[in-house]
């Protein structure tokens, strides 16, 4: 219907005026002055999280990863998406995005975020890659893709975790 001459910087927040008078091709017209507000969507970019110990600690092994899109991406391009162990003796050397076990995903449908199901190997360095000239639903470049393939590590298995046999802790007043 209407169409700005410019773009828009990102996550803008821009006034949209629909003077007072204006009217249809068949002669109808507004009585007063319309403002409707409008978000310029952020730049589009992808992150990268997983719970840890601290800030500054490695990744937990046996929690997932994930990868959240500021903006959709077609599913097409989503499952190219790949976490690969670069070192370390496990069987499993590379892990594909998971998005919802109940869902079935057309290929120019879009997602939003994925994860990385784990138990990952302890103590462990992985790459993960993106699909070259990953583009969002409105064709958009990733503005962060030099972060890519990024660099992720796990660290070792939590105590707890680490025991063979079932157990539990009772406290008592």
């Amino acid at each position: 219907m209407i169409q700005a001459k410019r773009k828009f910087p990102p996550s803008a927040n821009i006034k949209l005026v629909w003077g007072k008078g204006i009217t249809t091709p068949k002669g109808a017209s507004n009585a007063a002055e319309q403002v409707m507000p409008f978000s310029v969507r952020p730049e589009f970019n992808v992150e990268f999280s997983c719970e840890r110990e601290n800030a500054s600690a490695p990744c937990i092994p046996i929690t997932q990863m994930n990868l959240n899109f500021t903006a959709d991406v077609p599913w097409s391009k989503v499952r190219a998406i790949r976490l690969k162990a670069k070192n370390g003796s496990s069987a499993k050397q590379e892990w594909k995005p998971f998005v919802s076990k109940n869902t079935e995903y057309r290929d120019d449908e879009g997602v939003g975020s994925v994860l990385f199901r784990g138990p990952f190997p302890e103590n462990t360095q992985f790459e993960l890659t993106l699909p070259k000239n990953l583009k969002d639903d409105a064709g958009r470049p990733l503005v962060n893709a030099s972060r890519f393939p990024l660099q992720v590590a796990t660290g070792a298995f939590p105590p707890l975790i680490k025991f063979p046999a079932r157990f539990g802790i009772l406290e008592s007043q």
